[in-house]
């Protein structure tokens, strides 16, 4: 484990550690012109003034976000099953799932979306509404694809109280209005960076090629 955490950084970890030698401030000027919000950049910021900017330290913050979203994995799980020890077998697949465990030793955000929307999914299955509000609002500033889990959670809460939801609109706008400001914020934005991706920008444009080449990838 420790070879997979000090190897060093590719070329977008080291643009995360670039964008996380800035002030807070500057951070979020630079991410306006980026494709990633900027809240991780910003976690990572006051997390290499306590521990460094080394490879095992970086990486270490997105670790951490993996362990979190396993112990949130393991609460949800005692809320869906009775079994003690099906609660565990999920957490530790959930621990040791290869997708994840990719981004869990990248110097990347993907580890603290993961974290924030699992959360928000053990709180929308709590009822803290205005929490999930909050954390969903927090995950919409660290990748742009949050707003798809807004939208799924949304569907979620509409559906699983379709026969009640005029007495639950209350709960609904609790759930949604936090999330709405933060898109309203920080939507124009979203828009100028996705237009840039379907430009081209760095990433090629999407193929039907890509999608069988990817899946003959995970195939394998």
């Amino acid at each position: 484990m420790l070879s997979i955490l000090n190897q060093s950084f590719w070329r977008d970890e080291a643009f995360s550690l670039l964008m996380a030698a800035k002030s807070p401030l500057e951070i979020i000027k630079l991410t306006i012109q980026d494709t990633s919000p900027p809240l991780h950049y910003i976690l990572l910021h006051y997390w290499m003034l306590v521990f460094g900017n080394s490879e095992v330290s970086a990486r270490g913050l997105s670790f951490l976000f993996h362990f979190l979203t396993t112990i949130t994995v393991f609460f949800i799980a005692r809320r869906l099953v009775k079994s003690l020890v099906v609660q565990f077998l999920i957490s530790f697949a959930v621990l040791l799932n290869p997708f994840l465990l990719q981004y869990a030793f990248e110097a990347r955000a993907y580890s603290l979306l993961a974290f924030l929307i699992t959360f928000a999914v053990y709180l929308i299955l709590s009822r803290r509404n205005i929490l999930v509000g909050l954390v969903v609002a927090l995950a919409i500033f660290t990748h742009n694809f949050a707003i798809f889990s807004f939208v799924a959670l949304l569907a979620w809460f509409i559906y699983s109280n379709k026969h009640m939801i005029r007495r639950q609109m209350s709960e609904l706008a609790k759930l949604a209005i936090i999330p709405l400001v933060a898109i309203i914020v920080w939507g124009n934005f979203i828009y100028i960076q996705w237009t840039k991706v379907a430009e081209g920008f760095w990433i090629k444009q999407t193929t039907s090629s890509i999608f069988i080449h990817s899946f003959e990838q995970f195939a394998r």
